[in-house]
């Protein structure tokens, strides 16, 4: 007799399981958010482990709803048993229990970074446990004083443990997690359902839910813009820049250019074997329109995936230059993680001396072409 395929789960027969597993990615993303603070870090990995550790723990009291459990068991307690990374894990809290601990194979990396691009290649070692005071007062000196008031200061730190010195500990939790995720969506399979993600697992406005057969979530990567923490140089403080992400569709366009009191020339969106930069003529039509209707613009960055496609917005929210300057190094991350081929940028210039501003709409793809306009 052929088996049934499994179907999407309707109602988990693992609740407390899956629901311990959910946990552990939600502290995942807050040791992610804990990375530049020494002591906040140890305390949320902490909580972490131990939430990665009672995942094991819950299926074992959920058992009885499994088909089979000590056979199908069996197999995954001799994989983890061969791997010494899970086995590590499980002693991992006693590692890093305290901060010193941390600091025997961690590092972290200095640069320095301003809002006209200066000073970017000076970078140095420093300990890893320097508070934001302590790594300004590192970086004054190497500051020349016409920057110093600009200039800020991203600092990647890397943090290890004693017994994984080869391997960050952000990474080496999303391992782990990665792996009890495979165990339980197979337990999952083994009731003849497909585990399915919470619905805030993918990160988008609208939560929903998505078939998950195991491995780490895609938001699970330690990259080192997220292990980068920025500090303004003249104040000792960190920084912390903020931006909001919508698509942006052809439909969003034309009911906007309904609201405004006249129309941009009728110019296509870049199409599929088309120019984008032709295509961007007619975003900076649009950010032209908009500045005359409301008196402004703020500046606005546009992300396209594709040049034929849909972009992504963000709202650059600099209070400062310093503030700007970590607002670029957060958007070089994200046309690298997104794999952007090409970006738009819409801001107003004020001129100096003058209460006269100018609006400069710049177009940039990947292969290195580049325009820009800009209009008073």
């Amino acid at each position: 007799m052929t088996e049934r395929p499994p179907k999407l789960e309707k109602s988990c027969p693992l609740p407390k399981t899956h629901t311990r597993l959910h946990q552990v990615h939600d502290l995942w993303h807050r040791v992610a958010a804990d990375y530049a603070d020494p002591d906040a870090f140890v305390v949320s990995l902490n909580a972490a482990l131990q939430a990665l550790r009672s995942v094991h723990f819950m299926l074992n009291k959920e058992s009885r709803n499994v088909p089979d459990f000590d056979a199908w068991n069996a197999q995954h307690v001799a994989e983890y048993e061969s791997d010494p990374l899970r086995l590590g894990l499980t002693k991992a809290r006693n590692y890093v229990e305290k901060r010193g601990d941390l600091e025997l194979h961690s590092r972290g990396r200095m640069r320095l970074l301003t809002a006209h691009g200066e000073a970017q290649g000076a970078e140095f070692d420093v300990p890893p446990l320097l508070d934001a005071e302590q790594l300004a007062s590192l970086a004054r000196p190497h500051v020349p004083d016409r920057l110093r008031d600009s200039a800020v200061v991203g600092v990647e730190r890397r943090w290890v443990a004693a017994d994984f010195p080869d391997h960050e500990l952000l990474d080496l939790l999303a391992y782990g997690y990665g792996k009890e995720a495979t165990v339980v969506a197979d337990a999952h399979r083994q009731c003849g359902v497909l585990m399915q993600t919470f619905g805030d697992e993918v990160h988008e406005p609208r939560p929903s839910r998505r078939t998950h057969l195991g491995g780490r979530l895609s938001c699970m990567v330690a990259s080192a813009e997220m292990r980068t923490a920025y500090v303004h140089v003249s104040k000792g403080v960190l920084l912390h820049a903020e931006s909001r992400d919508r698509v942006f569709t052809r439909e969003d366009a034309e009911r906007r250019m309904g609201e405004l009191p006249f129309t941009p020339p009728d110019r296509p969106l870049a199409q599929r074997g088309g120019d984008f930069l032709d295509g961007a003529e007619y975003w900076a039509e649009v950010a032209r329109s908009v500045t005359e209707f409301q008196g402004y613009h703020i500046p606005t960055l546009m992300l396209f995936e594709a040049p034929d496609g849909p972009p992504v917005m963000q709202q650059l929210n600099a209070a400062d230059l310093q503030e700007h300057a970590v607002a670029m190094e957060a958007v070089a991350a994200e046309v690298q993680r997104l794999g952007a081929e090409a970006v738009i940028f819409m801001s107003e210039m004020r001129l100096t001396n003058t209460e006269e501003a100018e609006l400069l709409v710049a177009a940039a793809t990947r292969d290195g072409q580049r325009r820009q306009w800009r209009s008073r």
